[in-house]
Parts: structure tokens; sequence; C-alpha cells
């Protein structure tokens, strides 16, 4: 199977380029009143039929443009004619036209012309994923406004084989985070969180972006760490013009309204705004980074134990209150020069938001006879979460040179308390816990992004950057009480828990790239061959430090506590005696990482004729990981070579549609915390480690699409997908009494296959009826399967309770789909209604394996269907508001293995919860 798609790779011969088309697009307003959009204006081609009208946001369209120079005839009844001569139409581009329209006539100098690859406009989209040879999904800010999406994480769900798991983050085609890859601004960036190998997608708010690239298609330009997909985050653009915009909203979750929030008592006004969280919760100096690795253990009794830290092991019961935002954005002009195509701008944008989430439902661990080992039947999570984010662009743009200068900041803080009582069979009780986890990360991110332009056939594309993050969870604690005949709690070293755990992660990343790009053979007729080659260079350095205090009973098996008041009864004991004290695990507390990728990268864009076209690409790619000596007295490392081919075909079938066939090789790294021996542990007692053993993936990517696009609006497309994964990586349960074990490891080889259909319209186009184009509507499905082959000496290996299964994460059906409305009520005021919705069918969330004879059924995620709501609304130039009401069906997330007992063979549940219907609303002001 590997040399057979090895072989499609390599061999793949040379085909022809087609010849690309251009585009004008623009916004038409009426200058006799006050600027506001103009609709029903004609806008034509002089001397020739093809036009259009504009639309009620006096918007307007012409594709199809064969490249060369054009007169634009604008008009409307009762308003002077304009005319716009010398208008550039370029292959693969938008020509954007804006200017009034009124009763006098409109000096030239007064229309903006400019010629881009439009980045926010859902149109303009949509006709560069129809004219490029590459495969493409771009979701642009115009969408994501309309649709009422709040951050990045949302916005890749909406493309096709793209689904959410709860806690891991996004899954593409079946294959989780690990195997998928963020760039902002074609650059990596600083990964924040260690435990995950991209920064959580819904950090990065909408209100940050110009476009998302969706890339599940390998390029030799994108880092071959891909199986997945690529996604690439374009933040604002250059501004045609100044303007400010301010922002506010407010929300509620029922569920977390309704019920008692529980939250620790650091949680402060600071705490709300998304500052202060750490320093309430301060490290004693025994405990700081800079004794990790000394071999001094941290120890405290009598006083110092009651005075060694800041926070307390107490919670408190409070009602949720209303979650809050705001944003405030602002652009500008510095100077320009028409003449001398030169023009200096900047864009700064600000963002904060909290929400008050929860998780209420109970949970079950079973042996692998079906057996109850612990019965949870109150198994709730609250947290208190903050976003906030800054953008800061200066753009210069010059007749030669072009170059963006970007500071990004985030940093989001969550608050967790899972609280859970129930029963553990293993010690005959009820066991009470109680888990705060107080998790604060912090991004910088300094960018240089440009393009020099030698003349017009040859150009260089180059990027630096410069990132660094935090990601900390200063003095976590874990609680667990068994519960006595009497009513009353105790602290047993036998059947409980009373630990601090501190972690704290520095990183730091800086990376370029540089690619010099030549147009070949530009006397043709057709467009100009391209040729690109381009070197990339990424290096990530990440510190670890990670440590751990427990309650140490000597010569005592229990203590009495009050749940109520955990703190007053550990410092009566620690008081009353020398036999309860902080001891600190001689765990591993120190890790020291560091990535380095050098790459080269080489692309040939092949034109001919005017039906096929194809690029052609290899890419060089040298990937080491060093874990330093300092983690385990050993160092370690990974150190490979890739040699990564690429092909891309496209063949126009005809003006509206395409056929395009791509294949790739790739490879996919595991993440840091899968290699290293730090064990991680809640207050259930289950635990996740990391092994030193996992190599990296080897995939083989084909993919085989058929698209039409019958209109500027209207797309239908079917994708045909299948990949070979070598050493695929996988999550493995294991048992550990009443409690299991999370592990990751690679098995043999997996194949996944599957077809992705995508439609978006109109009722107007279906019907030929232009008065329902108001009524829109759009779905994309994915059908796919998956077979993961396990040989057996790996099976005897890992202890692997099937050697033959599904993809970890694969599900066999993905729907996304959305319905919308739009309303213009007159006199500006417009109204877009949409509903949204998404499932997926059953999927493997962890592999079931064991110890000796004791196994562990595969863990299955059951579908969850979720649907929205959002009215947005546009009230003149100025004022936008909308209304989302999310999770309607309030569906209950669901984890379930399969009882094999004799005549059963049935899903039993393991955790089962709602996350509740939340409901919000946000108005904003532009000067």
């Amino acid at each position: 199977m590997k040399q057979l798609f090895f072989l499609v790779l390599v061999l793949v011969s040379s085909l022809a380029f087609s010849q690309e088309k251009g585009s004008i697009v623009g916004k038409i307003t009426d200058k006799e009143l006050n600027d506001e959009p103009l609709p029903f204006a004609n806008v034509l081609i002089k001397g020739t039929t093809k036009g259009t009208t504009t639309d009620f946001d006096g918007l307007f369209r012409i594709e199809d443009l064969d490249p060369g120079t054009y007169t634009l005839v604008i008009s409307f009844i009762g308003y002077e004619t304009l005319e716009i001569p010398n208008v550039k139409v370029e292959p693969n581009k938008v020509t954007e036209i804006n200017t009034g329209l009124g009763q006098d006539a409109q000096a030239l100098e007064e229309v903006v012309v400019t010629t881009t690859v439009s980045r926010e406009s859902a149109v303009a989209l949509l006709l560069d994923q129809k004219n490029a040879v590459e495969f493409q999904t771009s979701i642009g800010a115009q969408e994501l406004a309309s649709k009422g999406i709040s951050n990045v994480e949302d916005a890749v769900t909406k493309a096709s084989g793209v689904t959410k798991v709860a806690s891991r983050g996004v899954v593409v085609r079946g294959l989780d985070e690990r195997y998928n890859y963020l760039t902002v601004n074609n650059l990596p960036i600083s990964p924040v969180n260690w435990e995950t190998k991209i920064p959580d997608l819904s950090l990065f708010t909408s209100s940050l972006v110009s476009k998302i690239d969706v890339n599940k298609i390998f390029y030799s330009d994108l880092y071959g760490d891909f199986a997945g997909a690529t996604f690439n985050v374009d933040t604002k653009e250059i501004p045609v013009s100044g303007f400010t915009k301010i922002g506010f909203s407010v929300g509620v979750n029922f569920q977390s309204l309704s019920n008692d929030f529980i939250t620790d008592e650091e949680g402060g006004d600071l705490n709300l705004l998304g500052f202060g969280g750490v320093n309430d919760r301060a490290t004693p100096a025994a405990l700081s980074n800079s004794t990790a690795g000394s071999g001094q253990l941290f120890t405290a009794q009598g006083q110092d134990a009651v005075n060694a830290f800041e926070s307390d092991f107490d919670v408190e019961r409070i009602t949720a209150p209303i979650s809050s935002g705001f944003s405030i954005a602002n652009a500008g002009v510095i100077a320009q020069n028409v003449e001398k195509a030169s023009k200096t701008a900047y864009y700064v944008g600000a963002n904060y938001s909290n929400s008050f989430d929860s998780n209420i439902g109970d949970s079950f661990l079973r042996n692998p006879q079906g057996q109850l080992l612990r019965t949870i039947n109150r198994g709730n999570s609250f947290a208190v979460n903050t976003n906030s984010s800054l953008l800061f662009s200066i753009f210069n743009r010059t007749a030669k040179n072009n170059i963006d200068l970007n500071y990004i900041f985030v940093k989001s803080t969550s608050n967790n308390v899972n609280d859970n009582f129930g029963r553990f069979a293993e010690f005959g009780a009820n066991l009470q816990g109680v888990e705060s986890k107080f998790v604060q990360s912090t991004l910088h991110q300094l960018q240089a992004v440009g393009t020099y332009k030698f003349n017009e056939n040859s150009r260089l594309n180059y990027g630096a950057t410069y990132g660094t993050s935090d990601y900390e969870q200063p003095d976590n604690t874990v609680v667990t009480l068994e519960q006595q005949d009497e009513g009353g709690f105790r602290f047993s070293t036998n059947s409980g828990r009373l630990f601090r755990y501190f972690l704290n992660t520095e990183n730091n990343n800086y990376a370029a790239n540089a690619a010099y790009e030549l147009d070949i053979n530009t006397d043709k007729s057709e467009n100009a061959d391209r040729f690109r080659v381009g070197l990339d260079f990424n290096n990530e350095g990440l510190d670890v430090f990670n440590r751990f205090a427990l309650i140490n009973l000597s010569g005592i098996g229990a203590i009495d506590i009050d749940p109520n008041n955990i703190d007053a009864s550990l410092n009566q004991a620690f008081l009353a005696n020398n036999n309860t004290s902080y001891v600190e695990l001689p765990d591993t507390p120190f890790l020291d990482i560091e990535t380095t990728i050098f790459a080269g990268n080489a692309s040939y864009n092949l034109n001919f004729n005017d039906r096929l076209s194809a690029l052609l690409g290899v890419r060089l790619e040298s990937f080491t990981r060093n874990v330093g000596e300092d983690a385990l007295q050993s160092s370690f490392e990974f150190d490979e070579f890739f040699v990564l081919p690429s092909f891309n075909v496209k063949y126009q079938l005809n003006e509206k549609s395409n056929l395009r066939l791509a294949g790739s090789k790739t490879y996919t790294r595991p993440k840091n915390i899968e290699i290293v021996p730090i064990t991680r542990q809640n207050s259930l007692g289950d635990l996740i480690q990391g092994s030193t053993d996992i190599e990296n993936s080897d995939n083989f990517n084909l993919d085989l699409k058929y698209e039409i696009f019958p209109n500027s609006n209207s797309l239908f497309s079917v994708n045909l997908f299948t990949k070979y994964i070598e050493n695929p990586i996988e999550r493995l349960i294991e048992d550990s009494g009443s409690f299991i074990r999370t592990v990751f490891d690679n098995t043999d080889e997996a194949v996944l296959y599957g077809a992705e259909f995508e439609f978006q319209t109109t009722l107007g186009f279906l019907l030929n009826k232009e008065k329902f184009n108001n009524i829109s509507f759009g779905a994309n499905v994915t059908l796919m399967d998956s077979e993961v082959t396990i040989s057996d000496e790996l099976q005897q290996q890992l202890n692997l309770t099937n050697n033959t299964r599904r993809l970890q994460g694969a599900s066999d059906f993905l729907l996304n789909a959305d319905l919308n409305y739009d309303v213009n009520f007159g006199k500006g005021y417009k109204s877009k209604f949409t509903l949204l919705f998404n499932t997926f069918s059953e999927r493997i969330s962890g592999v079931g394996s064991g110890t000796g004879s004791v196994q562990y059924e595969d863990e299955f995620e059951q579908p969850f269907n979720n649907l929205s709501f959002i009215w947005a609304n546009k009230i003149g130039s100025h004022i936008e508001t909308s209304f989302k009401l999310n999770n309607i069906l309030n569906d209950t997330y669901e984890r379930t293995i399969i009882d094999s007992n004799p005549g059963q063979n049935r899903n039993v549940s393991e955790v089962a919860y709602k996350i509740g219907t939340s409901l919000s609303f946000s108005l904003s002001y532009k000067f």
C-alpha cells in the first residue's frame, strides 16, 4: 500500500495549466443619502453585454473576465452616469471599485480602485477557490460576522470533514489535534499550551481575522507535519480608510445560572478580568522554578505548613454572574500617495470576554466484566473563563515593497472546579472529590511579513517572527475524602488524595521564511508558468516545571476533614502534632525540550493550454527534537530527515466546473506531552502519562474532487479522499484498579477513506426566481470509514483489546449545515436570520487495552447534536446588533464502552453531562 502511494506521488506526469480569469467587485454608495449603500444600480462593462446590478448592500460583482483593461459604466435612474476608464483586470485577482453616485457628476479622482486577492469577501473567496490550481477552502470575515462565529475554532468546524471533540480540540477527517498544524500569516506561532501541538483555536477571536484557510491538501510551502489540516489565520487587512468601532456583549448560560456555581476562594475582581490569578496563587520560594532539578524536595510541617501557601483548598458556591465582553478597534491611513502607489496605514483592535460554563452529569467506571468499580452520581464541573486579545498592525505599501508589521497578544484564564461524589467498590465507601484547577496562558508574537517586487515577473515573499508564551497552573489542588458511616468525612492514605501541584511552562519560538517566485514564458497568450523556491526555519524552546506536594500522614492512617472547611481541618492537624506534613513527590521536576525544523521547498506551476494545470512540488525537511539531561538524567532525541513530494492537478471541464487531483507524502510528530513521562492525576484518581518510545507517523494522502460553480454565490462539490498512515499515534486506556490510565503509543498502520459532499446556493437560483435570492443555505456531509491493523507482536506488546478497529477519533458521518434568510426593512435597517446545525456519528475516543488478563473495551464518544440560531442586524451604516441562542437542543455529551458480557453486547455509559443552552447579545457602533 505504501509503495503504491509513493509511486503515485513521484511519477505523476506534468500536466498543462489553464488560463485564469479575473473579476471586478465593489461597492456603490448614494451621495444624496450620506453615502448609504445604493441598491439596484447598473454596473456594465462598456462595449460588452457583461454587467450586473448592485444588491441591498450596494455590492456588485462581475466575474469570468479575460485579463485586460476595461471601461466601467455605473448608472442609476435620476443620477449622473459615471464612466471609469482603464480598469485593469488581472488573472486570478480581484479588482475592487468603490465609489459614490449622485445627481452631480462624480470626480474620477474620488474613485478608489485597488487590485488585490480579496481576503474577507465570501464571494471573492469562492471565486479564488474556483480559479486556483490548489484545493482551497477559505472562510472570510464577512461570513464570520454574518453567522455570528466568535472564534477561529468555531469557524473551521464549518468546513467539510472538520469537527470538535470535547477537551481535545479540532478533528479533521477523523484525525485529532496532534495531526493538525497552525500558522498565522503563514508563519508558525508559539503553541501556548505544552499539552497541545497548536494553540487552542478558540483563543483567536473573529474580530482579529480577515480570513481563515483550511488546507486539507499538502503543498510544498506548508510544514510537513501534516495529516489532518494546516490552518492558516490571516489577520486584518490594510484599511481603505480610517474608522473606530466599539462593541459590547452580554450573555448567560441557563444551566450555570440555575445551579449553585462552584468556584475557588481566590476568584476576585482581577481574576474576572483575566489578571491577578497567578499572584493570588503564588508558589512558595521552595517550589519555585529556580529550585527545580536541585535535588532538594520541599517539606513543611507545623506552623510552616499552615503558612506555606497563599491559596486555599476550600471552594465556595455563588450565583453565576452574567457573562460580558467588550471590544474596540481603530484604523487609519497615515500617509498615501496615489501617483507613487504608496500607502502607510495602521490597525489596532482589542477584545475581552468572560463566560461562566458548567458540565452537569455523572460518570461510571466498569471493569472488563461489566462490574461497576465506581459510580459517580454527581460529576459536575464549573469554569470561569476569560479571554483577552490585542492586534496591532502597521502596513506599508510602495510600488516595490509591501510589508506588514504585526504584534499579537492573547491571554486566557480558566478557573475550573470539578465536584464529584460517588461509590468506589474497591474501598466499599463513598468518596467526595474536589479539584481546583486554575490555568493561565499568555502569548506575545511579533511578525514581519512582506513581498518585494523585483519586476513584473519576479518577487520575493518573506516573513520572520519571534514569540513567547507561558502556560501556568499555579497551586492547583486535588482533594478526595472518604465518607464515614456516621456521615462525616476523613482523609485516608488508603482511599484519599490531598495534594497540590504546580505546572509552569515557558516557551519561545523564532521562525523565518523566504520564497523567490519567477514567472516564466510570459509572452504566452495564457498565464505564465511560475517557478517557486523557498526556505523555512522554525525553532521552539520549551521549559517545563512540574512539582507535586502532598499531605503526608506519618504513623497515622487518617485524619478527619470537614469538606466545607478543609483548610481549617488541615491547619488543626498540622498544629496538633508532627504526623501531618507537606512532602514533595520526587517526580520529573524539570524538562527542557528544543525542536528545530529546517526545510527547503520548490514547486513549478506548469501552464500550456486553457484546460489543464499542474502544481508539482517537493519539500525537504529536517526535524530534530531534543529532551535535555535535566529531565531524566539522560537525554533522548528525535532526529529525522523527510523527502515530501506533492502534486496538484486541475482540469477545467468548462467555465463553471473543475476536476482536481492531489497527492502527497507527509509526517506527524507526537505532542510534547505524549513523549515525556510526566504523570497527571485528577480528583477521581485517573492518570495520564507520556512515553519516550513514540515514533513519528508517515502519511500518504490522495484526493480527487469535482466542483461546479453555477453562479457567483453557489458551489456544489464532491471530494473523494484516502490516507494511509504508518505508525499512527493513539490514546490507549489501561487498567489501574478503580482508576484508569491514559497512555500514548504507535500502532502498526491505518487506512482512512471517505467522501465529502458540499453545497451552498440560494433558493432563487434553484427556483430561477430572483426574488428568493435572500434565502440561502448550505451543508457539507462527510462519509468515511477507517481500519487500524495491528500485528500479533504489537498486540501482545501493547495488550490491546482489539487488533482491528476504526481509527481513534474517526466518525462514519459528519454534518455541518446552515440556513439563512436576509430581510431589508428599508431606511438602512437589514436583518439576517441564521440557523446552524452540526453533528457526528459515534467515534472511538480511547483505545481499549489492559494489563495481563484485564482488558478494557474501546471507549466511544456518542453523537452530539448542536443547533444554534443567530439574528444579526445592521441599522444604518453605524450600528450592528446580534442575538445568538447556542446549543438549543441541549444534547447530552456521552462516552460509552461496550458491555461484552455474554448476551449483552450493548453500550453502557461511562461519562454523561450537559453543557447547557446559552443566550448572548452584542452591540457595536462604528464611527
